[in-house]
C-alpha cells in the first residue's frame, strides 16, 4: 500500500521500508518545543558533540594522563564574542583527567597536542587509553608517535594526533583519559584561547 500526499512540493510516502519526507529542495521544519523521537526511545539528544582543552603549558616526559588545567573550549580570544564550543547537548564530564561519557553509545574520540624541544627528542607519543572496568585497568585504545629534531636553538615545534572509536556500553565502567610522553622533558602547549592541545567528543550512534 502507498499513500502519498502532494501539495506545494510536501511529500509522505510509506512504501514498503521506504518513506520520503518532502522533496528535493524542501525545508522540512520541526516546530519549536517538538522533537524527534525513535521507536527505541531515543531522540535528537542522542547525538553529541564536545571539545576540550589544555588551557596552559605543560612541560613533561611523561603524563599519564593529562590531569589538570582542562577546560571545555568557550572562546578565541580576540573572537570572544562568538563561541568557540562546539557543545551539542549534554557533553562530558572530567575528574583528575579521567573524562565520563554521559550516555551509553560509540563515540569518536580524538586527540591534537603542539609540542617543542631544544633537543633531540627520538619519540614524543599521544595516548588515548581506555578503561572498560571503572578504572581499575587502562588500555591504550590509540597511540601515535612522532619525533624533533632541534633544528633551532629556541625550540623546535610538531603537531601529532590520533583517534579512536569508543564502544560505551556502561558510563560507569567505560571511561577515557589522555597521554602523553616524550624521550626528555618537552613542552606540550596549552592555551585558555587557542586548541594547542585538545580533546574532541562526538557520539555518532548508540551501542
Amino acid at each position: 500500500m502507498s499513500v502519498e500526499i502532494d501539495g506545494v512540493n510536501n511529500i509522505i510516502k510509506p512504501d514498503g521500508s521506504a518513506m520520503t519526507i518532502g522533496a528535493s529542495g524542501d525545508t522540512v521544519t520541526v516546530a519549536s518545543g517538538a522533537k524527534i523521537a525513535f521507536a527505541d526511545g531515543g531522540d535528537v539528544s542522542r547525538f553529541m558533540v564536545d571539545r576540550w582543552r589544555l588551557t596552559t603549558n605543560l612541560s613533561t616526559s611523561d603524563a599519564e594522563p593529562v590531569s589538570s588545567n582542562l577546560e571545555r573550549i568557550d572562546d578565541y580570544g580576540s573572537d570572544s564574542s562568538v563561541a568557540g564550543n562546539a557543545l551539542v547537548n549534554a557533553g562530558m564530564t572530567e575528574s583528575s583527567g579521567v573524562f565520563t561519557f554521559p550516555a551509553t553509545g560509540k563515540y569518536h574520540v580524538e586527540f591534537i597536542a603542539n609540542a617543542s624541544s631544544t633537543s633531540d627528542e627520538r619519540y614524543v607519543g599521544l595516548f588515548i587509553q581506555e578503561t572498560i572496568n571503572g578504572g581499575t585497568n587502562w588500555y591504550s585504545a590509540c597511540t601515535a608517535y612522532s619525533s624533533i629534531e632541534d633544528a633551532h636553538s629556541s625550540g623546535t615545534w610538531m603537531t601529532i594526533y590520533t583517534d579512536c572509536y569508543i564502544d560505551v556500553t556502561n558510563t560507569s565502567n567505560v571511561k577515557v583519559r589522555f597521554n602523553v610522553n616524550a624521550e626528555t622533558t618537552s613542552t606540550f602547549y596549552g592555551d585558555t584561547a587557542r586548541d594547542y592541545m585538545a580533546m574532541t567528543f562526538t557520539r555518532i550512534g548508540d551501542t
